[in-house]
């Protein structure tokens, strides 16, 4: 059984991959993965070090994406 968090960064990362732009706000993310915005900001900070996720913020708005590799 997964927990509340697992899921929510399964759906996330399946709207990720789902997604037609190049990178999606974390206000965007949240809503079509159903998952609190809150949850993903965490999120984005636990996974900046890993090279096939694009989590940046500019002026106070977090964006996630996959870099090409």
């Amino acid at each position: 059984m997964l927990s509340q968090k697992a899921k929510y960064g399964v759906r996330a990362l399946v709207e990720l991959a789902r997604a037609d732009e190049a990178q999606l706000s974390a206000g965007e993310l949240a809503t079509r993965a159903e998952a609190p915005r809150k949850f993903l900001a965490q999120l984005a900070e636990n996974l900046r070090h890993f090279p096939f996720l694009v989590c940046n913020e500019e002026h106070d708005r977090a964006f996630f994406g996959f870099c090409e590799m």
